[in-house]
């Protein structure tokens, strides 16, 4: 295989916005290819004219001036030698140029399943986590260029049942439902614009978290933030590092660190925090490109709920209610499958939650045990 690779079954990851990258690739934007490192060998070259075909050992690099072209068959007047997209049942690879960035609109849902576990909780019920999420993102030029901006609508949807104590002083009572309204405001400079090879994400992202039982007060704010910078040394590395604000119970700053690495055409390492993916890309079987992936994640989540709480110094001692914080951290590693095509891309996956805490503002915090996750996605 050659040193130079045709980046062609996925498009680069962006780096602020974790792994929401699931976009399909349009037939009617041309493929975006790397220049060859060197001539692509011709194995059989004729000796005369005729109407046989040379054969490349790299087929999906362009012949140099001192090649000949490859001859089409005359039986097909609309066939082109570098398609820009695989025709529908064909199996290849290498044949689609990376979008790492789609104008315009774009939708996605997913929808996570973390079924019941036990908590270090005292005579407590187990804990199980029902979790939906749909977003609707809007990305334009900008007349400050090569500066592009993005507007994501995000709503999100917690079902949670359990943990239930019948231990009065550690009493836990966390809400059935819970909801989250945000709005992730981008700027993101292309790699190909004139500032190459760098490329910088500065982005804010304020949100409403509450299960809405009463009224919002500072708690059920989040304002986040980040910002990353990305160097390309090659076509084939990159490195980013940058920096996020995460507004939760116990406030935070992450490092986004990394680096992302293509070795050749099918894997690509993107070993990041707080996010890191290795994928492998399959092909492309019925038209649909395949992909196979690892992810790991560190995730948080933090959201305002009308809590109770037992109160002995109550004249009638009994249940008081009162607004409190509660916040969710744990690991994912997920394995997962991903599809896409020129009108929708999805993905399932399945793997393992750990490290799981649950902490409150002002209830007892509480440990849940490890288990497994499931996850299933769509984007248009």
């Amino acid at each position: 295989m050659p040193s130079t690779v045709i980046r062609a079954q996925s498009p680069p990851l962006q780096l602020a916005d974790g792994m929401r990258d699931e976009e399909p690739i349009r037939r009617n934007i041309p493929p975006t290819y790397e220049t060859p490192a060197k001539s692509a060998p011709v194995t059989q070259p004729p000796a005369t004219p005729s109407n046989s075909n040379p054969t490349y050992s790299a087929p999906y690099e362009e012949p140099q001036s001192n090649q000949p072209a490859l001859m089409l068959q005359q039986t097909d007047p609309n066939a082109t030698p570098y398609m820009t997209a695989p025709l529908p049942g064909v199996s290849t690879w290498g044949a689609n140029g990376p979008q790492p960035y789609r104008l315009g609109y774009s939708l996605w849902a997913d929808v996570g399943w973390l079924p019941a576990r036990p908590t270090d909780l005292a005579n407590a019920s187990k804990f199980e986590v029902l979790e939906a999420n749909i977003g609707l993102n809007h990305t334009i030029p900008t007349w400050w260029s090569p500066w592009l901006f993005s507007l994501e609508h995000q709503l999100g949807y917690r079902s949670w049942s359990g943990p239930i104590s019948t231990a009065d002083p550690a009493r836990v009572d966390l809400p059935a439902n819970a909801y989250r309204l945000g709005w992730d405001i981008r700027f993101d400079t292309p790699l190909n614009s004139q500032f190459a090879p760098f490329a910088l994400t500065l982005a804010f992202n304020p949100s409403i978290n509450s299960d809405f039982h009463q009224t919002l007060t500072r708690e059920a704010y989040n304002v986040d933030g980040r910002g990353i910078f990305i160097w390309q040394l090659d076509p084939h590395f990159q490195l980013a590092l940058g920096a996020g604000f995460w507004d939760r119970v116990r406030d935070r700053v992450i490092p986004y660190a990394g680096f992302v690495w293509l070795p050749d055409d099918r894997w690509e390492f993107r070993i990041m925090w707080p996010q890191s993916r290795i994928q492998y890309y399959r092909g492309n079987h019925m038209g649909e490109d395949v992909w196979l992936y690892v992810n790991g994640e560190y995730h948080i989540e933090s959201y305002q709920i009308g809590s109770s709480v037992f109160d002995p110094a109550a004249p009638a001692p009994g249940i008081a209610s009162r607004a409190d914080q509660v916040e969710f951290e744990d690991y994912r590693i997920l394995i997962g499958l991903r599809k896409s095509n020129p009108i929708m891309s999805g993905f399932i996956e399945g793997g393992w939650v750990f490290g799981r805490h649950v902490n409150q503002r002002f209830g007892p915090d509480f440990q849940v045990n490890s288990g497994f996750i499931g996850r299933i996605g769509i984007r248009f």
